[in-house]
């Protein structure tokens, strides 16, 4: 699990993720005020996520993906309440993790197996 770090307050960012093994996620962040929320899109290879994914406290917010990516997406925050402000990445109150296939199977056995 790697903690993804600078991300600021500017309401669109764009920025590349790379995995264990040197293959790169491009990835984008964006804010909507009226929605009260970040949202995400990403590509990786052939795999291309467009409608923009709303970013939400989650053991791995790409799960549908488990199967046919080598990693996730966790989101947390400091107070266990969503991602609603636009400084909540920059304050340290919410936080972004890289999950590599080990980690998305770890929280497949802990979390969604007891569902």
């Amino acid at each position: 699990m790697k903690k993804i770090t600078g991300i600021s307050s500017t309401p669109k960012q764009t920025f590349t993720l790379t995995l264990d093994d040197n293959s790169n996620i491009d990835f984008s962040l964006e804010f909507f005020p009226n929605q009260l929320g970040w949202y995400l899109k990403f590509k990786y290879e052939n795999t291309i996520c467009e409608t923009p994914l709303r970013v939400c406290v989650c053991p791995n917010l790409i799960r549908e993906y488990k199967n046919t990516l080598p990693f996730g997406f966790m989101f947390t925050t400091t107070d266990m309440d969503e991602i609603f402000y636009l400084d909540d990445f920059e304050s340290g109150r919410a936080s972004f993790y890289l999950l590599n296939s080990s980690d998305v199977q770890q929280i497949e056995d802990s979390v969604y197996a007891k569902i």
